[in-house]
């Protein structure tokens, strides 16, 4: 059985823009910031609908506020920060695009994570090196192999024995095989 939300007596029920607007700090620098919950990548998040007719679920309120001033976001489209600041919610910040495009403006950013600058992102599990370093094993055993812009054939390991070797998953040990990561 599901709750019920009701409101105090004599007060009416707010509207989601109006909770939403009461979150929100217009800084100096042109970003609007979101000042309540973000999840644990940085983006803002918000409750919208009703417990009464199980509608409610959480937002991302770049999302919200997109949808609040351009309307519905159009399927396979994502909303991306032209200023990089993931609580910011200015619709002038915010564009449609697909998560290709976002990972071009982060890659032409600088704020990619790749190669030698490890120690700066904590999620990356291995170097450019390391990576090069598979793929000789990977073709010394007679597989075919993608290594800086060009296919080589040579004459056998799996790629889960090179994944569980690197504290990988087998998907990112053959997505580098294939030289779609770290190319």
């Amino acid at each position: 059985m599901h709750r019920q939300y009701k409101s105090p007596p004599g007060l009416k029920p707010t509207l989601p823009e109006d909770r939403f607007w009461a979150k929100v700090n217009k800084a100096p620098d042109g970003c609007w910031d979101w000042m309540a919950a973000k999840n644990g990548r940085g983006y803002g998040t918000f409750r919208v609908g009703s417990l009464t007719d199980d509608s409610r679920r959480h937002v991302y309120v770049h999302r919200f506020s997109y949808e609040l001033h351009y309307g519905p976001i159009p399927v396979g489209f994502q909303v991306n920060h032209r200023c990089d600041n993931r609580c910011c919610v200015n619709p002038d910040h915010l564009m449609l695009g697909t998560a290709k495009d976002n990972t071009a403006d982060c890659i032409a950013k600088g704020r990619f994570p790749h190669g030698e600058v490890l120690a700066t992102y904590a999620n990356a599990k291995i170097t450019q090196a390391i990576a090069d370093e598979m793929r000789v094993r990977w073709l010394s055993q007679g597989h075919r192999c993608y290594i800086r812009g060009q296919w080589i054939d040579q004459p056998c390991l799996t790629h889960r024995s090179l994944a569980q070797q690197y504290g990988l998953s087998e998907s990112q040990a053959a997505r580098i095989l294939r030289g779609e990561a770290w190319p």
